[in-house]
């Protein structure tokens, strides 16, 4: 198996899954998104999102890895799937990591920790 494909596999993957995500949890991310954009946007909790983000790259690097057999194609897969993340997660707005933090934890959990770390970054410092 090629790098491209294995890399492809799981971005189509991660995309089918997300869409359903999208669809299943409609309401839940518009509403997270909301309370992220009203508490001071993205920027205020990106830590947060990077470690969701790196979460999903070690998760996908994995499984596309684990499709090669020579190490510097693993090496290459994960890179590739880690740029990919980039572009299309993390460079792409407060929902794509909404949606990414709903498909890695659940949405019960992605919107428990999303609320916490809220809280955390608003609360007044003394």
């Amino acid at each position: 198996m090629s790098i491209e494909k294995a890399v492809s596999d799981v971005t189509k993957g991660y995309e089918d899954n997300t869409t359903f995500v999208r669809q299943q949890h409609a309401g839940l991310i518009a509403t997270l998104v909301a309370e992220i954009e009203a508490k001071g946007g993205f920027d205020a909790i990106r830590d947060h999102f990077e470690s969701v983000t790196g979460e999903a790259v070690g998760s996908l690097g994995a499984d596309a890895a684990n499709q090669l057999e020579d190490y510097d194609d693993q090496e290459s897969a994960i890179t590739s799937v880690e740029d990919w993340i980039s572009e299309n997660v993390s460079n792409a707005g407060t929902e794509a990591n909404v949606v990414c933090a709903v498909w890695g934890y659940g949405p019960e959990q992605a919107a428990a920790d999303i609320r916490a770390e809220l809280a955390r970054v608003s609360a007044p410092r003394v």
